[in-house]
């Protein structure tokens, strides 16, 4: 997963403009277009009554200060255009000075709504900060390769504002190969974050000590029925990398696809599907381990229900059909120079960044309904 370094101050100051015209700009620009409209009128027209939209918009916007500054603007010059206007005595005139009086008054009661506004955006922030956190601790950042295998990642979530879901996926180096799971937890928020906890942490406990994958997934099970609610579930699929092959397990997840150097790409079906961890005792036929070959610059794709379910007007996302072409060639151990786009340091960086994007601007409106992950594995030359 890429993540951006901290932005030098030439990249802070735009930023800081952008927010300061966003608190500024709309209220100003109420109060510059009130008074240029009543200047055209030649006194023939009435606009100070709408000098009270600009603190409200600020109120909305902008934190108290500027509120209140709006409001000390509003105030004197609903005075002057008042006698631009033919009020002789603005001071006298009692419907005058009626309308003024409210204007201080809202004044006031905006400064108040923007304090409040405030805080519950600060307490919003908080809380949304702690969420983050606990969904990080529970993701680690994947490293550009683990043992022989080689990463390529990508988190989209649902919601821009809030990065926490239920999809789950680790790689680890252990004495058995390099082995991965991924999966999607039933439900979301924090719930979600905490049933993956779950799943991974009994998978990276039992990864380094179960020489069998099929063993592996009963421990994992055996630890959602445990600790997760009687009507919880999680789809997740297993794999381990050996020698030329990559062995997996099937519990109710997304299948696997496989691009080969040329860009073809196969579905993996297993031969024996399981039910999703939590529900294993409800299957009929137990689930089994099966082999595929995977060789040198072949690249294994998973991916959780939020890819494939993406749709726009109604239509779901050709995931299969666009995959080759922007995977084609990505297992290929060689880093790229900076691109248009981006600075990548692989091919598979590259080739995730490719179908993010590609996933995003096919849907509707560039937005997905569930959250999603794209794991893409090259396995050593």
């Amino acid at each position: 997963m890429r993540v951006a370094g901290p932005a030098g101050a030439g990249a802070r100051v735009p930023a800081d403009r952008r927010a300061r015209w966003r608190e500024w700009g709309p209220p100003v620009f109420v109060l510059a277009m009130v008074c240029v409209v009543d200047l055209i009128g030649r006194g023939g027209t009435y606009f100070v009554a709408y000098l009270l939209v600009a603190p409200a918009i600020a109120a909305i916007l902008a934190p108290p200060s500027v509120v209140l500054a709006v409001g000390a603007v509003a105030v004197p010059e609903r005075i002057l255009l008042g006698m631009y206007d033919g009020v002789d005595k603005p001071f006298e005139d009692n419907r005058f000075l009626g309308g003024t009086g409210a204007l201080i008054f809202s004044t006031i009661v905006f400064v108040y709504f923007a304090r409040l506004r405030l805080k519950r955006e600060r307490q919003l922030a908080d809380v949304t900060s702690v969420a983050l956190a606990a969904q990080h601790a529970v993701l680690r950042p994947q490293p550009e390769a683990v043992g022989s295998v080689r990463i390529g990642l990508r988190f989209l979530a649902a919601a821009a504002e809030a990065e926490i879901g239920g999809d789950l996926y680790e790689v680890l180096s252990t004495p058995y190969g390099v082995r991965v799971v991924i999966g999607d937890v039933r439900g979301k928020g924090l719930e979600a974050v905490q049933s993956a906890a779950v799943v991974l942490g009994a998978f990276r406990e039992a990864a380094y000590d179960v020489p069998d994958l099929a063993d592996l997934a009963r421990k994992v099970e055996a630890s959602v029925r445990r600790h997760l609610p009687a009507d919880d579930y999680v789809t997740a699929l297993f794999a381990e990398f050996r020698a030329g092959e990559v062995r997996m397990l099937h519990r109710g997840h997304v299948p696997a696809l496989l691009v080969d150097a040329a860009g073809e790409v196969r579905e993996l079906r297993p031969p024996a599907p399981g039910t999703p961890l939590g529900l294993g005792h409800l299957g009929a036929v137990e689930p089994c381990v099966w082999t595929e070959r995977c060789a040198p610059g072949d690249v294994l794709v998973l991916v959780t229900d939020g890819v494939v379910e993406a749709r726009r007007l109604g239509v779901f996302y050709p995931f299969t059909e666009r995959l080759g072409g922007l995977v084609k060639g990505a297992g290929r151990r060689r880093s790229l120079t900076r691109q248009p786009e981006g600075d990548f340091r692989t091919n598979l960086d590259a080739a995730a960044e490719a179908l993010r994007k590609d996933l995003l601007d096919y849907t509707d409106g560039g937005r997905i309904s569930d959250d999603a992950v794209i794991m893409l594995l090259a396995p050593g030359d």
